[in-house]
């Protein structure tokens, strides 16, 4: 059994609050108040080793458990965030619109166990001289608000539901102060029910949301005493994510290889988007935006899925060059410039980690006159391939071709394109029936983020996050309208023997 004074500061704060041991700051000393039987030397070494967090925590603020300097994707993350002009544009903001006998109690222990178990959802992120840190913060029991708007007549109801759905929504958070998820739970009939749960972006990816969607549902059935729930596994460790992740990262004259890598790929390369916009684009965009969506039929995603395999390429690489062939036919260009998302989950234990461990990839893929429809896939599958390669985090990348080779590269591009492969929207909560609805605030982190997510039904969703200033709906409609029509045009490819 261990004693107090190897205890980490989690298990100490237990072990104290066990043992009825009272902590009483006094300007810079801590005073405590023990049983006879808890009190001692070994007691006193724990204090001692352990003050200046247990000041903090005994003056009511809160307590940091782990400090380490952020992975790379959650830094850059962080970073990007304070810079935004509309940060609230970072938010994860999800709707869950529950039918059935709701156990809201058992729901409220839920999100509170999944708070604890998962570090990203109570850290702050801290700029420095020397980078961002990530620091832990100590679980706290997780907030739910209900609200019930069954009094209201229905016209009331729904405009109260719409406001509180965009006062968690558009809040932006405040990175330096936590990440603790925004929560509220709308009684809309006696069992009908709506869910509000707004995450930052820097926390969760498509894999990591989905990892929290499961949980959520093993949680709550634990929650509501169903003791035949098998026990999670210990959650992954943040700061255990980011030392390796530094451990993993190459040495210097790696790093230089790989930087020349792209200062070659990236010379005199364009930083314009290469769609037309509707309007003159201003000096600094407003942050303003919207998002569009089309359905992709099944038969037109088992259609690029097919030419896929046929080809010995990916989805994510039929699906990138049917929005470069778009882009290009409408620019005139003969190459596109954009950045897109390596997920960087290198092993199995990362696959269940929550935390944003995606990077930014940046592509310059050339559209040469003709050129057919496999050629370009092959193309932009061989510079995927590359490109991760030499992956290195994009902020390194700027920072890297600006001090040794000259070359200043936007960040972010103005142009993305992102595909959801690992994303998972089930909830499963016994007796309940959960829609999932997307509560994204209105806004745009670029130009434009072209995005696809294969469905469960064997559709899929395209999606296209715009900026207002340049963009009107009706131009975005027809981008989209193109990408489908020329991925079902795959419908009629000869396949490959």
């Amino acid at each position: 059994m261990s004693t107090p004074e190897e205890l980490d500061l989690e298990a100490l704060l237990n072990h104290l609050a066990a043992q009825d041991v009272r902590l009483t700051p006094d300007g810079a000393l801590l005073r405590y108040d023990a049983p006879a039987e808890a009190a001692g030397p070994a007691l006193e070494a724990a204090l001692r080793r352990h003050k200046e967090q247990l000041l903090a925590w005994a003056d009511g603020k809160p307590v940091v458990l782990a400090r380490e300097r952020a992975a790379d994707g959650a830094a850059d993350l962080a970073l990007r965030h304070a810079a935004e002009t509309r940060p609230e544009t970072w938010n994860v903001a999800i709707a869950m619109d529950l039918r059935g006998p709701l156990d809201p109690e058992a729901l409220g222990s839920a999100l509170t166990a999944l708070t604890a178990r998962h570090e990203a959802l109570r850290s702050r992120f801290v700029p420095a001289a020397d980078g961002v840190w990530q620091e832990v913060l100590r679980a706290a029991p997780a907030s739910l608000p209900t609200e019930d708007l069954r009094p209201l007549v229905p016209a009331a109801r729904e405009a109260r539901l719409a406001e509180a759905c965009a006062e968690l929504a558009d809040r932006p958070f405040d990175l330096t102060e936590g990440t603790h998820p925004r929560t509220r739970l709308l009684r809309l009939a006696d069992e009908e029910w709506r869910l509000v749960l707004v995450l930052h972006h820097v926390t969760v990816d498509g894999r990591a949301f989905t990892v929290l969607l499961h949980e959520l549902g093993v949680l709550y059935r634990q929650a509501a005493g169903d003791t035949g729930v098998p026990a999670l596994p210990p959650a992954p460790s943040c700061v255990a994510h980011a030392r390796a992740e530094a451990a993993r990262a190459p040495d210097e004259a790696e790093e230089r290889r790989r930087l020349a890598f792209w200062a070659r790929e990236l010379a005199a390369a364009s930083a314009e988007c290469g769609l037309p916009p509707d309007r003159p684009r201003p000096p600094r965009l407003s942050g303003r935006g919207a998002t569009d969506r089309i359905a992709v039929e099944p038969r037109v995603r088992e259609a690029l899925e097919s030419f896929a395999r046929g080809h010995g390429t990916t989805p994510f690489a039929v699906t990138l060059a049917a929005t470069v062939r778009m882009v290009t036919t409408l620019s005139g260009q003969r190459e596109v410039v954009l950045n897109t998302s390596y997920a960087n989950r290198p092993d199995p234990a990362s696959q269940s980690l929550v935390s944003c461990t995606a990077t930014a990839l940046p592509l310059r893929i050339r559209c040469e006159r003709g050129d057919t429809f496999a050629t370009l896939c092959a193309r932009v599958h061989a510079q995927l391939v590359e490109g991760i390669a030499h992956l290195l985090p994009y902020g390194r990348i700027r920072e890297g071709l600006a001090r040794h080779h000259d070359l200043d590269v936007p960040a972010p591009l103005p142009l993305s394109m992102t595909y959801q492969s690992s994303l998972e929207t089930a909830l499963d909560l016994p007796g309940l029936t959960v829609t999932l609805v997307d509560l994204h605030p209105p806004g745009a982190r670029r130009d434009c983020t072209f995005g696809f997510t294969p469905l469960p039904d064997g559709s899929g969703e395209l999606t296209a996050e715009y900026s207002t200033d340049l963009y009107d709906p009706g131009t975005v409609r027809g981008w989209l309208d193109t990408c489908v029509t020329l991925l079902a045009e795959l419908e009629a490819t000869e396949p490959v023997a």
